[in-house]
């Protein structure tokens, strides 16, 4: 029984890895872009 409990603990974090991965680096984007560009409150002077 001991092999089946290590198996699904495996099993968990190779599907949560990629699921963190997929959040996480469009979250780090943003909050990059934050910090360089700050926030535009007025769109209309990028024109």
């Amino acid at each position: 029984m001991e092999a089946q409990g290590d198996w699904t603990s495996t099993a968990r974090g190779m599907w949560l890895w990629p699921v963190a991965v997929l959040t996480g680096f469009p979250v780090g984007g943003l909050i990059a872009d934050l910090v360089v560009d700050g926030v535009e409150r007025d769109h209309d002077k990028r024109r």
